[in-house]
Parts: structure tokens; sequence; C-alpha cells
């Protein structure tokens, strides 16, 4: 759901599911400001993923990230919210 206004919804299948698995590794193990590099296997989308800001919300930990797209020479940035549930992050509406 988050995905639908980026590039990145372009993914499907096992590029998808390689996309999610690595925002939740990034979400779980990335310190803050430390940039992650991620491209499709083709290369013909790059992304640039950085954890902002920690933060808690109804005692649920939640982080902050901006990602930074490149398709076809063009870059897209937005900005996230994220809250763990159990051992998934899930995406915050706010």
């Amino acid at each position: 759901m988050f995905l639908r206004d980026s590039p990145l919804a372009s993914l499907a299948g096992a590029e998808l599911d390689a996309l999610l698995n690595e925002i939740n590794a990034t979400l779980d193990t990335a310190e803050i400001d430390t940039p992650v590099a991620w491209q499709t296997t083709d290369g013909r989308l790059t992304s640039v993923w950085t954890v902002t800001k920690d933060y808690q919300k109804q005692d649920l930990s939640c982080r902050k990230m901006t990602l930074e797209t490149t398709s076809n020479g063009e870059t897209f940035s937005t900005g996230y919210g994220f809250c763990k549930i159990d051992k998934s992050w899930l995406f915050d509406l706010e």
C-alpha cells in the first residue's frame, strides 16, 4: 500500500518480495541517518533508504524512513513511518 505512489509500485513477484524483505531488514538494523542502497536485479530501479528517526506510538516501536528511488533518470523521494507489531514492520498511517 505505501508503495503505490512510488516507482517501486511497478515491482511484482520475487522482486517485490526481495524489496519488502530488505525494507524490513533495514528497519530492524539500520542506524539513524545511514543510507542503505538497493536495486532491482536488472538495474532499472535504484533506491536509497534512510531511517531518519525512532519514535513511539501507542507503546509500539516505530521508525521514520525516507525512500529515494531513481527510475528512467528521475528521482522520487518520499518519507514513511513504520511501527513494529509482533515481528513485522507495518506502515504507520499516522
